[in-house]
């Protein structure tokens, strides 16, 4: 969760997934254009917001997807499925302009 550093104050935050669906859903086909909904469809989403996030993500190196999907203990993610991470990671990446920008079309490329 993150504030901002001056009024007016607003709060974001992230819901993490932790029940596996990456690799659920992935395992399938990792080549996902798959955008959730907004948890709560009576908030409008901060377009700013997501434009910024975008913006970041974008920006994350392969190395670095790698080295966060291979911190993952081999007790809890095995080499495959953590190659698949890694591809749908990348993929999202690569693509998440044209992803979001189907919902948000300040984000479209």
């Amino acid at each position: 969760m993150t504030t901002d550093a001056g009024p007016p104050f607003a709060v974001h935050f992230a819901l993490i997934d932790y029940s596996l669906s990456m690799i659920y859903r992935w395992r399938h086909s990792y080549k996902s254009d798959f955008l959730a909904p907004m948890y709560d469809q009576s908030v409008r989403a901060d377009v700013g917001i997501v434009v910024e996030a975008v913006e970041a993500v974008t920006k994350v190196s392969d190395d670095t997807i790698e080295t966060i999907v291979d911190r993952i203990p081999a007790s809890y993610l095995n080499g495959t499925d953590k190659e698949i991470i890694f591809k749908g990671l990348a993929y999202r990446r690569n693509n998440l302009r044209r992803i979001v920008g189907s919902r948000y079309t300040r984000v479209a490329p």
